[in-house]
């Protein structure tokens, strides 16, 4: 049985290792080392989540199935973006599951908690960026009810990649 928690700044330590592991499993056949340990060490340290848990408004769940950590997911209100000015906005600017659970719908469980928490919060619209290169994401979220609406630049240490940013409307 997979639950979902709110975060705390007790759960930094636990959010790191997370952080770290689905990052490296996600992006590192992609990317270099060089930019991913800077991206690591820059984003997934106990200072930087400390900072995000306080100054930028931002939202941390946890994914627990058999009392171990499974994934996570932070939401931020900090970050607005202009096409969709005229809505009530919140991003989900991370969603991860560690890859030996991936399969056991744990993304999806984090997904409908996103959802649920913004919807409380009385948000309009949820939105987040991914990676134009990450298929198997876009098909996860796109079967999610996410629908293409713009894209960024993310930038990956010394790699400029594109985004697509993807925004559901929440009713």
């Amino acid at each position: 049985m997979i639950s979902v928690r709110i975060a705390t700044v007790n759960d930094i330590p636990l959010i790191c290792m997370l952080g770290r592991q689905t990052f490296y499993e996600t992006y590192a056949a992609y990317n270099s080392a060089e930019d991913m340990l800077q991206y690591v060490n820059t984003y997934y340290t106990d200072e930087k989540l400390f900072q995000e848990f306080e100054e930028e408004r931002s939202i941390f769940l946890i994914a627990v199935g058999d009392d171990v950590a499974t994934g996570f997911a932070k939401m931020r209100t900090a970050k607005k973006q202009p096409e969709l000015a005229e809505k009530k906005q919140i991003e989900i600017e991370r969603i991860y599951v560690l890859q030996q659970f991936h399969g056991l719908k744990i993304g999806y469980a984090l997904m409908t908690s996103c959802e649920e928490k913004a919807k409380e919060m009385h948000y309009e619209v949820i939105w987040l960026g991914v990676w134009k290169k990450n298929l198997s994401a876009i098909r996860f979220y796109e079967k999610a009810g996410f629908e293409i609406f713009g894209e960024q630049i993310f930038r990956l240490g010394a790699d400029e990649q594109t985004d697509w940013l993807m925004k559901k409307e929440l009713k």
